[in-house]
């Protein structure tokens, strides 16, 4: 995917969804924290300006200032699959291969706007599968981007409820679902997708209740509850049909509700909640009861709740919280030498609060409020003087805000 690519969504996003979001109360109180802010110095652009970047306005899904609010952008096969809402069908499939022609509506999945709310887009070896509700209640879905190949699958929920949390690994699609004998648990799709099976009964006495699911080394990552250990991270590897517990991180019966996993560097990184620190950023190599603190960046139990995790050239970027004066401000660790800093304190002035970090091809893009613009594109080589204002897209104005990225 280009930068252009990217930018459009940002544009999309920012047009429609934001400027209905800043309404009413919202928007009265932009106003007002605008207002009492100093003017724009010269200084401030000159540290951070950035090289001029394209952008453009890849559909106008809703014509008028009421959003199409896209969401849940998946990548298959070079096709971007996402989830939109118009008044006429409410939240529907679309897809778009970057143009204004080839950005249009799967299939209309039930009959009126309460309907169908495709959830959990997920990439299984080239094809797209999710749920979604067609007013016979909540199913399994795959689509190959055409309305006849976009059909229901209900063999795979043949007396199970409620399908959610979609994942791959190796080619095959895992999800939890409710059974009447075991509770919410994990299962898997078979290769033909006429049926499914249990992976594990983690609690034996309950629902273990599996969810954000991430594929890495070769295994399933995700949390779950075992009904005695609390909420912990689990791990399923296909090799030998076994699911483990990979470690207590909050002992006892506390839950450390671990999430934001992503990849770096052959580890694997993710959020906890540990009594003694709070939620923190934590590591592990996938073995059991191999996870360590990666940093206890809001000192005792400050909770600097890590968010946002991005892998971009073999670095870590994140959201954090050093302390309450700080706020919320973009973070790097580096596994090469272990070490964990502020890259920028992009609000000198109160939380910059970095939100939907995502790597295209090696620079960082995200978006961020300065106390000068609102919240704006940003981009970042992974220094601080590199990471700038990328594009000002209310120009005056407090910025209305960039929901998700896509690269």
């Amino acid at each position: 995917m280009t930068r252009s690519w990217l930018l459009a969504w940002a544009c999309e996003v920012w047009r429609k969804f934001f400027l209905t979001s800043c309404q009413g109360r919202n928007r009265q109180s932009v106003v007002a924290r605008s207002q009492a802010l100093p003017p724009l110095g010269v200084e401030l652009l000159e540290s951070r300006s950035a090289p001029a970047l394209s952008h453009r306005l890849v559909a106008d899904i809703q014509p008028g200032t009421f959003p199409s609010g896209p969401e849940q952008l998946t990548n298959v096969s070079g096709t971007v699959f996402f989830v939109a809402s118009t008044p006429s069908f409410g939240w529907q499939l679309w897809r778009s291969d970057g143009t204004s022609t080839g950005t249009f509506m799967v299939r209309a999945i039930g009959s009126g706007a309460l309907t169908s709310r495709p959830l959990y887009l997920t990439n299984v070896n080239g094809t797209l599968f999710f749920t979604a509700d067609d007013g016979s209640g909540r199913k399994i879905w795959r689509s190959n981007g055409d309305p006849a190949s976009t059909q229901a699958l209900p063999s795979l929920t043949t007396g199970l409820s409620n399908p959610r949390h979609l994942a791959n690994l190796h080619n095959t699609l895992y999800f939890t679902a409710n059974s009447p004998s075991v509770g919410a648990e994990l299962f898997r799709a078979n290769a033909s997708l006429t049926s499914s099976s249990l992976v594990a009964d983690i609690n034996p006495t309950g629902s273990s209740d599996p969810r954000n699911a991430f594929a890495f080394d070769n295994k399933l990552f995700f949390q779950a509850n075992d009904g005695s250990s609390g909420i912990e991270l689990w791990a399923y590897n296909p090799t030998g049909n076994q699911a483990y517990r990979v470690a207590d991180i909050n002992p006892g019966s506390g839950h450390s509700y671990p999430a934001e996993f992503a990849e770096c560097r052959g580890l694997l990184y993710f959020s906890a909640v540990n009594a003694t620190v709070g939620r923190e950023l934590w590591v592990t190599n996938g073995s059991p009861n191999n996870v360590s603190l990666v940093a206890d960046i809001n000192p005792n139990l400050g909770n600097s709740n890590p968010l946002h995790l991005a892998n971009v050239n073999n670095r870590l970027l994140f959201r954090a919280t050093p302390n309450l004066s700080t706020g919320a401000e973009l973070f790097l660790h580096d596994p090469a030498t272990g070490t964990t800093q502020l890259l920028k304190d992009i609000n000198p002035t109160g939380a910059g609060a970095p939100r939907a970090l995502t790597n295209v091809n090696g620079t960082l893009f995200f978006a961020a409020n300065d106390g000068q613009h609102g919240y704006e594109l940003w981009m970042s080589d992974l220094t601080a003087a590199g990471t700038v204002l990328a594009i000002d897209f209310q120009t005056p104005g407090n910025g209305l805000g960039i929901g998700m990225l896509f690269g």
